[in-house]
Parts: C-alpha cells; structure tokens; sequence
C-alpha cells in the first residue's frame, strides 16, 4: 500500500488534536479543581465559530 502524506494529513492533525484535549484534561489543575472545557472544531463549523467570534468583538 501506498499512502501519500497529502490524503493523511488532515487525520492527523485531528489526532493531533485529540491528544492535546487529552492532555490538557490530564495535566494538573490550580486547586486541584477540573473546570476546563474543550472542543475540536471542524469542516463548515469553523466558520460560523469565526463568525460569532467576530459578532463578540474578537479578532478571529
């Protein structure tokens, strides 16, 4: 099989993203209190995100 690095990419940096959620819910906390939230925002989502962040005042 041959795979080109193009058609994997984007499964990678999703995996990629994955273990950082996984990381930052497992690195310890200030207080020893867990109240981070994460999410992975993908495909057409990713507009509307920068789109409401706009509408919030940010820069996105």
């Amino acid at each position: 099989m041959i795979q080109n690095e193009r058609d994997t990419r984007h499964e990678h940096v999703l995996q990629a993203v994955r273990q950082m959620m996984t990381a930052a819910r497992t690195a310890p906390k200030g207080k020893g209190i867990d109240i981070i939230e994460m999410a992975m925002v993908t495909g057409s989502d990713i507009q509307r995100l920068s789109e409401e962040t706009w509408k919030l005042g940010g820069s996105a």
